[in-house]
């Protein structure tokens, strides 16, 4: 069977071989009887078995496959990335050449992908990745790559969201097969809606969720679908009326913070020793915060002012724990980004050995020094100062002298680092001002 499958494969290059060595053998005794009665045609048998006929046969074998070869290399690297792109199931082995890849003409890609009116959409069940979206003659044209996964990479601000992810939803959520978001649908959200206008009681919850997966399960006779859809109701049950986070959760938010200076206290959150409940409640606080900043970028951007916004993360040590690592995450993610929404990040802790606990814990918590501007270390004890040390390795080092003055250093007393050249002590005195402020 092996020996039947290698044989069908090569059957092709090897009849062409054939083929093209047959034509170099008569091309080459052509050539041998015009050479040798100076070129004046005469058919000599006997120059079929001279060494010049398999000689010229030779030399225009090599011409001959030189010009294959350049034909191979200028065109088999773009008919196969043509293959892929069109999703020829017959490629099992994916083959691609970079050097070969270049922007698709409009006539490519109206050969290669689907094409689809936004406004046929609504009657169109299509699922796939929108490709190009352009207007011609007052219509929208929509081309379609089959479905697949896909990665989007890009640094913050360069249109990952607003470019692609937004647009592609919008056109997916006008298809028949409306992926993902008919819940919201039911409630008049679309991708359309302007969210500013609507009211916490206007967004679905958990009760509506589960509405909707009864409608499905009784409808749907797929044994397949009916199998997730179990699964979904399982989970959906905890939340749902009745389930035991339904009061924390299944509701329109209350959450209001109208003034400038908000606290979030976690300390009764953290003593509960739940840990699934508590990186819940801690999510919902830290995306909150994050839209917060974003929302504080966008002010500024459409009103033309310089507002800031400092995130504040006091006794941080206490997040810095295997349990809730979304807290730590959440500083990290935030400190490499939050200079770009006009904003800053003060962490402040007691103990630096819990940020130099795990490798991955002490990787995100050198993250955090790096990216920090001004590091301000008050008086530590022999014991912590290995711990800071290893921190800050990498970011201007601590040397003996340093460290021997941070641990002697009095109360009020601090060690300044404001760039990697710049370090000094410092002593914090309270003017008269604060003084009144703080009684």
């Amino acid at each position: 069977m092996k020996w039947n499958k290698l044989f069908a494969k090569l059957k092709k290059p090897l009849i062409i071989a054939g083929c093209t060595l047959a034509v170099a053998f008569v091309a080459g005794f052509f050539l041998n009887c015009l050479f040798t009665y100076n070129f004046k045609f005469r058919v000599d048998i006997n120059l079929l078995v001279d060494g010049k006929t398999y000689l010229y046969a030779f030399l225009l074998s090599v011409i001959a496959l030189t010009v294959v070869l350049a034909y191979y290399y200028k065109h088999y690297w773009l008919k196969n990335s043509k293959k892929i792109i069109q999703g020829d199931e017959r490629d099992n082995d994916v083959a691609a050449n970079l050097e070969q890849a270049h922007f698709q003409t409009d006539e490519e890609v109206e050969k290669n992908y689907a094409k689809v009116s936004y406004a046929e959409l609504p009657k169109t069940n299509l699922v796939g990745i929108p490709i190009r979206a352009v207007e011609r003659k007052g219509r929208y044209e929509i081309h379609f790559a089959k479905n697949a996964h896909t990665m989007i990479i890009g640094t913050t601000g360069s249109g990952k969201t607003t470019t692609f992810i937004n647009p592609t939803v919008q056109i997916l959520s006008q298809s028949a097969a409306k992926p993902s978001i008919e819940v919201y649908e039911r409630k008049g959200i679309t991708p359309m809606t302007d969210l500013t206008m609507l009211a916490p009681s206007d967004y679905p919850i958990f009760d509506d969720l589960a509405a909707l997966i009864d409608e499905k399960l009784a409808k749907t006779g797929d044994d397949y679908n009916r199998a997730c859809l179990k699964v979904i109701e399982n989970y959906i049950a905890k939340f749902k009326s009745g389930g035991r986070n339904s009061n924390l959760w299944n509701g329109a938010s209350n959450f209001e913070t109208d003034e400038n200076f908000v606290c979030f206290d976690f300390q009764k959150l953290l003593a509960n020793k739940n840990g699934l409940i508590a990186n819940a409640q801690m999510l919902l606080v830290l995306k909150y915060l994050e839209n917060e900043v974003i929302k504080n970028r966008d002010y500024n951007l459409k009103n033309g002012t310089d507002r800031k916004i400092i995130v504040v993360v006091d006794e941080a040590h206490l997040f810095i724990d295997e349990k809730y690592p979304i807290a730590l995450d959440f500083m990290y993610q935030l400190a490499k980004r939050i200079r770009k929404y006009n904003g800053m990040e003060i962490v402040i802790t007691q103990s630096i050995k819990d940020f130099a606990g795990t490798p991955e814990t002490a990787r995100k918590s050198m993250a955090i020094i790096n990216v920090s501007q001004y590091s301000l270390i008050f008086p530590l004890s022999p014991n912590d100062m290995n711990d800071l040390c290893a921190l800050y390795e990498k970011a201007g080092q601590i040397n003996e002298i340093e460290a021997d003055n941070i641990v002697h250093n009095e109360r009020g007393c601090a060690f300044l680092i404001s760039s990697p050249e710049s370090r000094t002590n410092i002593r914090i005195v309270a003017t008269p001002y604060f003084e009144k402020i703080f009684g």
